[in-house]
């Protein structure tokens, strides 16, 4: 059988969701073409992607394979950040050439670091200095990090520059390129430098520092992680420097000796603090004291009353929103789970999420269908890129269901904090499944409902609605049900005075 190639226009690129949801008629014409090539072989895509369309990249792909047909996407006229997006894609994607794990070189720099943790734990601990002072050092999961947890970095900077004066930190990021451009979108009264979270740059780094302070997402099961933690915190203590560990999440865990890790690293800390009263739960903190305040975005995101920091990620909300006068405007946001956690093994992971999409699809249909004023429901990114699950990935599987009987409209961006936020000030409200995407919408005073997206067990974004004292505006994502969603929204319409559903 013969193949066939059909290229893409770049209004054809940039319609896969105007397509889902029932016009897009330059991408209408390809598929009807690809749909009568099939018969005689195999059919390729070509397009070139530009800034305009470069973040439709996934959704491209995946229609393309919906259809029965091959991508093979290049690129012109984009900036670093935007090539970067492309790379990544590419990289840690659906399109990888390899998901067969680690290659040598990985398995190599995974054994330094387990042996340079075991040299640095047979080293003597001095007295920490007290107080601490100088530039800090700060660790924790960087290199997988989004906008959520470069808010996190923006509060915990506010929290040193308060506490001990600091006015210079590094951060250490196994991506620190990545890490380093989020960085950027911060403001911030303690100048940042970023460097690679290895032994060698561990051995130069530490002896430089004032104090080290873990920040930045949860201590949980990532091996590597822990183990150039624990090497840092060794080599610290042994001269006589600082260990605080500032609002951090807590598991889950699968190996004991992971626990082991953090229970070793929390033990060696003048300080801990945790985000959630849940975190605490955890046995690796048994017997230690800790105290439980709020999850440090929120301290830096009361700061931005000017949204001085944000980029072109802005420009495409106002035509994301056009012709939503008088709407209703609710914010969506969903990330792909990581079916290895699920306590009931990834089948039961893969069926739970597959259920909670299409019900909750039902939801937004049956609520549209409902109001005395139309509703636009606008998906927003958190984390866009493939390393750590696109949430771009998501909004393509729910379109897909929601297939044109409610107004889904999908911000395809790589936005910054500011960004973010600029969209949430123009919503009535949102449902959030990450966990920084709720922070963000409360913290912007909007009416929010969590998908805590850990199932049969509950996780941090169900502790951290229980926190506030919103426990009921929060679910686990296989206990969701339409019925929920739709009360919700006809609450929050009542309040407003702005919809009337029916009995």
């Amino acid at each position: 059988m013969t193949g066939m190639t059909i290229s893409l226009s770049k209004a054809a690129l940039s319609q896969v969701h105007a397509y889902l949801g029932g016009s897009g008629k330059d991408l209408a014409a390809v598929i009807a073409e690809t749909r009568q090539a099939r018969n005689t072989g195999h059919v390729t895509w070509s397009g070139t992607l530009t800034p305009e369309t470069i973040h439709g990249l996934g959704a491209i792909h995946a229609l393309a394979q919906d259809e029965g047909a091959r991508a093979v996407l290049t690129h012109a006229g984009l900036n670093k950040r935007q090539t970067a997006f492309f790379e990544d894609y590419y990289h840690y994607g659906p399109e990888a050439t390899s998901k067969s794990g680690p290659n040598g070189s990985e398995l190599l720099a995974a054994i330094r670091e387990a042996l340079f943790a075991i040299v640095q734990m047979m080293r003597p601990a001095r007295r920490a200095m007290n107080p601490p002072g100088g530039k800090a050092l700060i660790i924790g999961a960087y290199g997988g990090d989004h906008v959520g947890d470069t808010a996190i970095l923006g509060g915990v900077l506010l929290y040193l520059a308060r506490e001990f004066g600091t006015k210079q930190a590094e951060v250490l990021s196994h991506r620190p390129e990545h890490t380093a451009r989020l960085v950027n979108g911060l403001e911030s009264p303690v100048s940042v430098a970023v460097s690679d979270y290895t032994p060698r740059t561990i051995a130069q780094r530490v002896p430089e520092a004032g104090l080290v302070v873990i920040a930045g997402g949860p201590m949980m099961d990532l091996p590597r992680v822990l183990a150039k933690h624990l090497g840092t915190i060794h080599l610290a203590r042994s001269k006589g420097i600082p260990l605080y560990i500032e609002r951090v999440g807590v598991g889950p865990f699968k190996r004991q000796l992971s626990r082991w890790a953090a229970r070793r690293i929390f033990s060696l800390a003048e300080r801990i603090s945790l985000r959630t009263s849940g975190a605490g739960l955890d046995p690796a903190l048994d017997g230690l004291s800790y105290v439980v305040g709020r999850d440090p975005a929120f301290d830096y995101l009361e700061t931005r009353t000017s949204l001085s920091r944000s980029t072109d990620a802005s420009d495409g909300v106002k035509q994301l929103l056009e012709g939503t006068d008088g709407h209703i405007v609710i914010g969506i946001n969903l990330r792909p789970l990581r079916h290895e956690w699920a306590t009931g093994g990834e089948e039961y992971s893969k069926s739970v999420d597959t259920g909670f999409l299409s019900r909750l699809a039902e939801a937004m249909i049956r609520a549209a269908g409902q109001t005395a004023r139309p509703i636009t429901y606008v998906f927003f990114p958190m984390n866009p890129i493939e390393f750590g699950k696109s949430d771009l990935a998501a909004a393509y599987r729910l379109h897909k269901l929601v297939a044109g009987k409610a107004d889904f409209r999908v911000w395809e961006a790589d936005p910054d904090i500011d960004d973010v936020l600029g969209l949430l000030r123009q919503l009535d409200a949102a449902v959030a499944m990450r966990f920084h995407a709720a922070i963000f919408s409360l913290s912007q005073g909007r009416p929010t409902f969590g998908i805590d997206y850990y199932p049969n067990q509950g996780g941090k974004v169900e502790q951290l609605f229980a926190d506030l004292g919103k426990a009921d505006d929060a679910v686990q994502i296989d206990k969701f049900t339409p019925d929920w969603l739709v009360d919700k929204l006809a609450t929050l319409a009542a309040i407003q005075g702005a919809m009337e559903f029916e009995a």
